[in-house]
């Protein structure tokens, strides 16, 4: 799958442009844990949001399996 598809259908399914930790991990279907990590070595890029972690759906659509 392309990386605008994979966007296209992240924001069809979600209606934003931002998910939260819960949520990629839910579509990457990896633990909090895991993202955590990933935040930390800077594999995922991630926001802080009215104090909130969220990761674009641009970062989350990289991960998606072709």
């Amino acid at each position: 799958m392309n990386q605008k598809l994979a966007i296209d259908l992240l924001y069809q399914k979600y209606s934003k442009l931002y998910l939260s930790k819960d949520e990629t991990a839910q579509e990457l279907g990896l633990g909090i844990a895991t993202i955590d990590r990933m935040r930390e070595t800077g594999e995922l890029k991630s926001s802080k949001i009215k104090g909130s972690i969220k990761f674009a759906l641009t970062e989350i659509a990289k991960f998606t399996k072709n």
